[in-house]
């Protein structure tokens, strides 16, 4: 007898075929993720020693008879094998992808997150400001990836003990408030901190909150 309502893995790759690759556009935003010009020229260097061995990963968006091709995996090879045509790399008009079935662009910006680049990472402000326009919330990406964040510092209600109504200022610069204080802090401060405050007392957020205090001696 089966069980009621059990759940099963679907596939959701409904197609594969070759695309215009140049023609389909992203649906990220461009500050989601940075890609150090290191990492860039190596991202150049593999696609000319291996050539192209990974599909794009797109979702088509249907409005009658018109429809519109969004990359979900594959901003940065595209605009890689674009430098490369412009210095003389000869590139097929055509390249392979795989289709996703997505009910919406909800569901396609959520699995932007989940597929994951070598070569690229997320940015804090990028990924709060592309949650945003795609109207996801925290819950509906925090237990399915990992994307060396803190997520916490996205929703401040998420950890509202602590009051971490923390914004990040630049890439090295956070934002702590407690209480009626508002402090700036180094980044690589606060996330060794955190790091040893969690090691020591886990997830317990009136010990967080008390340790906090004393290390930046609020009374």
């Amino acid at each position: 007898m089966k069980k009621q309502n059990q759940k099963q893995i679907i596939n959701k790759i409904i197609a594969q075929k070759p695309i215009k690759w140049r023609d389909i556009e992203w649906l990220q935003i461009d500050n989601l993720k940075e890609i150090p010009d290191e990492n860039f020229e190596k991202l150049k260097k593999s696609l000319q020693v291996n050539n192209f061995i990974q599909t794009f990963n797109v979702w088509e968006q249907k409005s009658g008879k018109q429809s519109k091709i969004w990359i979900l995996d594959g901003r940065s090879r595209k605009k890689a094998m674009m430098e490369l045509e412009e210095n003389g790399m000869k590139i097929p008009d055509r390249l392979p992808a795989n289709f996703i079935q997505c009910k919406n662009r909800k569901e396609a910006a959520k699995l932007v997150l989940v597929y994951s680049s070598l070569y690229a990472k997320i940015t804090q402000d990028g990924l709060k400001e592309f949650m945003d326009i795609n109207n996801l919330l925290l819950k509906d990406i925090d237990q399915e990836m990992e994307l060396g964040l803190d997520l916490s510092l996205l929703d401040p209600d998420n950890n509202p003990d602590v009051d971490l109504a923390e914004k990040q200022k630049n890439i090295s610069d956070i934002y702590i408030v407690i209480g009626e204080y508002r402090l700036l802090l180094e980044r690589k401060i606060y996330l060794k901190w955190m790091g040893e405050i969690k090691q020591k007392n886990g997830e317990d957020k009136i010990a967080i909150l008390k340790e906090i205090k004393r290390r930046l001696k609020i009374n």
